[in-house]
């Protein structure tokens, strides 16, 4: 009896196995978007350049784990918060961080290119450069004239950044944050 449990248990882990592969990396290989966080020293940075307001709404778009929003959420939790993450992995891990920190923010499990933006005030950005140039007519179509978007790393190439922010130079990653107002 016991060793049927074994079984039952290694093809569940089995099964989970090929769902995250597929989820994670699938995704991330072959839809161009990988799990990248912003590094955690330049967090700061970012919610500063957002520049949020009570009652604003702030969408992060391939949130990953969250901790742009999270962060953003303490300091300032009269905001409106939504992260869009289609991969299974981060979606989850963000779903956690944000029940641990007791934030009010929503999670979408989805692709943000399907999603509405026009009721945003803030959006911040971590993709790269391809997800960027196909994403600009949405947003061109999409978003007010006063919304405030934060790119990491990536600029659009069409699109004139209002202010570019120097951040760590020897870093690989999360070296410049380019501001764009719509």
């Amino acid at each position: 009896m016991l060793w049927i449990l074994l079984i039952v248990l290694l093809l569940i882990g089995i099964a989970f196995l090929i769902y995250f592969i597929y989820n994670t990396l699938w995704i991330a290989f072959f839809h161009g978007v990988p799990f990248v966080p912003a590094r955690t020293k330049i967090v700061g940075q970012i919610i500063e350049a957002l520049a949020i307001f009570p009652g604003e709404t702030v969408i992060d778009l391939g949130c990953g784990d969250a901790r742009i929003l999270i962060a953003a959420w303490q300091k300032e939790p009269r905001a409106n918060y939504i992260g869009y993450e289609s991969s299974f992995f981060p979606f989850w891990l963000a779903r956690f961080k944000i029940w641990r920190a007791g934030a009010n923010i929503k999670i979408f499990r989805q692709n943000f290119f399907k999603a509405d933006l026009s009721a945003t005030n803030r959006i911040f950005t971590y993709l790269l450069p391809d997800i960027m140039e196909r994403l600009l007519p949405k947003l061109e179509r999409e978003l007010r004239p006063s919304t405030r978007l934060i790119s990491l790393d990536f600029p659009f190439s069409l699109k004139l950044p209002q202010q570019v922010i120097a951040l760590d130079g020897r870093a690989r990653l999360g070296k410049k944050l380019f501001v764009y107002q719509f």
